[in-house]
């Protein structure tokens, strides 16, 4: 969970700081599809992060809950 707090805030700061030195002055529609694009983009690296968290240790003990 904390990895994904750090990563959403520097994300989000590094999407940022790239919108302000290189999107002023261009057109609307261009800076809509930037920010539509960084919007969806972040998904990426955070499934994998979920994908790491969600794998379960090769020594982890698997509990059959309809095995009583």
């Amino acid at each position: 969970t904390i990895l994904m707090i750090i990563l959403v805030v520097m994300y989000s700061l590094v999407a940022v700081a790239l919108a302000v030195q290189f999107l002023p002055g261009t057109p609307v529609w261009w800076q809509l599809f930037v920010f539509a694009l960084g919007g969806i983009f972040w998904i990426v690296p955070a499934m994998i992060l979920i994908k790491w968290m969600a794998k379960m240790p090769d020594d982890a003990t698997y509990i059959d809950p309809s095995n009583k």
